[in-house]
């Protein structure tokens, strides 16, 4: 009887889960250093923290500069970028902004970040915009 109501449960719970959630973790493929380059190098990235719905903007200058603004506060710093050969593209700020590591996956119709390669990281900032 206590298995019934286990799998009753379970079938329950994965049931309320959004249809790609349950597929999120196994649908990822994270980019390379060559595509991360290619996509964002050069351009302008909006994005939203899902921590705290925060927005940002990073423009990824060629020659290593990275120019952010926080839309959210009004804030703003430098930095340097560098992509690691496992993709993950990674920012040294000089001011405030804590430094870090993200890798890129598509999620839908836009992009996402987390901050492991793990399959199962949580998504850290979504792009909304790449110009």
């Amino acid at each position: 009887m206590k298995h019934i109501a286990l799998a009753a449960c379970c079938a329950a719970l994965t049931s309320a889960l959004p249809a790609h959630a349950a597929d999120e973790a196994t649908a990822r493929t994270y980019l390379s250093a060559d595509e991360v380059r290619k996509e964002f190098v050069g351009h302008v990235g909006v994005h939203q923290r899902m921590t705290d719905g925060a927005k940002g903007q990073w423009d990824i200058r060629g020659n290593g500069m990275v120019y952010g603004a926080n839309l959210s506060t009004n804030g703003k710093d430098t930095g340097a970028w560098t992509i690691e050969a496992d993709g993950a593209l990674c920012m040294k700020w000089r001011g405030n902004t804590i430094n870090g590591c993200y890798y890129t996956f598509r999620d839908g119709d836009h992009w996402a970040r987390t901050t492991t390669a793990d399959p199962a990281a949580p998504i850290y900032y979504v792009l909304t915009e790449v110009r």
